[in-house]
């Protein structure tokens, strides 16, 4: 149905994984069509290709040679001795490197946990556990027997911890990751469609937990 597939193709965005045959159409149907009916689900798109383009031609432009590298290293053989002004300038690279490694969420995991410590729900121990068995949640969404076996699963794991269990938090963090990673892409029917998954999940889970 429209709902596994939007589940799917937004799913292997939001890990930066390879959508399957196929998908890239799919999705794009999802963001042109917003709003529209299931019928124009076959309409082209290259959105994913085109990105997939830009980021080769990124790396084409860095391997080629580039005139302010030769230039910055002959200022460097010109002035060896002049450390004051040469070490600020180093500092102030340096300073500039640190900012630029600050790492940035680029999987639901890692965007995951960077929301829930926003906001303020990353000591919630009993999330780990969702977090950890979500992507097997996810890609068994088609299988309803299978999914439920995963929320026992889940849920065996989760009856360690000390309730209560305020699933709709899991269900907030969940929501604002998935569309920090899928900007682009992003609709009413993606929501609709991980609010759908998800409630079938608590409704699992309630059953085990009470």
């Amino acid at each position: 149905s429209d709902r596994f597939r939007i589940i799917a193709v937004s799913w292997a965005e939001a890990n930066k994984r390879e959508l399957a045959s196929g998908g890239s159409d799919q999705d794009a149907d999802t963001s042109q069509g917003r709003g529209s009916s299931a019928g124009d689900e076959h309409s082209p798109s290259g959105d994913i290709g085109g990105d997939a383009h830009g980021a080769r031609l990124s790396a084409d432009d860095d391997r080629s040679p580039s005139g302010s590298e030769k230039a910055e290293d002959d200022r460097g053989k010109t002035s060896p001795h002049s450390g004051g002004k040469n070490s600020g300038g180093r500092s102030s690279a340096g300073k500039g490197g640190r900012n630029q490694n600050v790492a940035v969420p680029t999987t639901f995991p890692e965007m995951f946990q960077f929301n829930a410590a926003v906001m303020d729900l990353g000591h919630i121990a009993w999330m780990s556990e969702v977090l950890d068995a979500f992507d097997s949640i996810v890609c068994n969404v088609a299988n309803a027997a299978r999914l439920q076996e995963e929320c026992d699963v889940l849920a065996l794991k989760m009856s360690n911890y000390h309730g209560p269990f305020h699933l709709s938090d899991f269900r907030t963090v969940m929501l604002a990751s998935l569309r920090s990673l899928v900007p682009k892409h992003w609709s009413s029917q993606h929501e609709v469609a991980w609010i759908w998954l998800w409630d079938n999940v608590e409704r699992f889970l309630k059953a085990q937990l009470g």
